[in-house]
């Protein structure tokens, strides 16, 4: 798992683009801010929690739609945006070595679900900078703690969807591509649509279970697709070692 994080923190951090389309989310985050300030909480709100923490808690499940595309490249067949997609063979490697792939699937969320949280305390300090997170309410902390938690938790399901979907199960074709596009923001709405409509508990528990069962369906298809080569290998040293005992 360390071994996965380091790779893709250092395709993150070597990469022009993740950099970039990350100074331009947070642009995009800093002026929707300032627009829902003005055109929406103009005079302050009737939620009881503080303009800042407000506008915080509705870009918190965007963040980590974000933080998943910040990440992109990170992705085995999805290193380039225009490319064939032929992967690395990182995902084929680690199901051969009879590792279970579950632990893949986890590992490979880590560095989009630190984005997103990086994102978000960043957004939210901005918000302090400006003066927002103490104007017309208060902090509840179960207000806080959602739009800490709620970013990482969006982009781990968003991240086992398209590994599921595009990350090297499916070969990464430009329809996979097509389909994440179209999907994950559907997923993002939904997701906000649970906040709204469910306890903010349930809306988290229901968004990791989504990625639990993406993660599943990712190694289900690895397992079918790769051969266990080590499996086979230990099998094989068994016959011989037992065919020698007999003797």
């Amino acid at each position: 798992m360390k071994a996965i994080l380091w790779r893709d923190w250092r395709i993150f951090r070597t990469s022009p683009f993740c950099w970039g389309v990350s100074a331009l989310c947070l642009m995009t985050m800093m002026l929707g801010a300032a627009a829902f300030s003005s055109l929406v909480l103009d005079g302050g709100n009737d939620f009881g929690v503080s303009d800042g923490l407000l506008i915080a808690m509705a870009y918190a499940p965007i963040t980590g739609w974000f933080a998943t595309y910040v990440t992109l490249r990170t992705l085995d067949a999805n290193q380039s945006l225009g490319g064939d997609g032929a992967g690395d063979g990182n995902m084929e490697s680690f199901r051969c070595s009879g590792r279970p792939m579950f632990t893949y699937c986890l590992a490979k969320s880590l560095l989009p679900m630190a984005v997103a949280e990086t994102m978000i305390l960043l957004f939210m300090a901005y918000l302090a900078w400006d003066g927002q997170m103490a104007a017309h309410g208060a902090m509840p902390i179960p207000a806080v703690a959602f739009a800490l938690v709620a970013p990482p938790v969006a982009a781990f399901a968003i991240e086992e969807m398209l590994l599921a979907s595009g990350g090297g199960t499916l070969g990464g074709t430009v329809l996979a591509k097509t389909v994440d596009l179209l999907v994950s923001p559907v997923l993002l709405y939904g997701f906000t649509f649970l906040c709204l409509r469910l306890p903010f508990v349930w809306a988290l528990a229901a968004a990791i279970a989504f990625g639990l069962a993406m993660a599943a369906l990712t190694a289900m298809l690895a397992h079918r697709r790769y051969p266990n080569t080590l499996r086979s290998c230990r099998q094989r040293r068994s016959s011989r070692e037992t065919a020698y005992t007999g003797r």
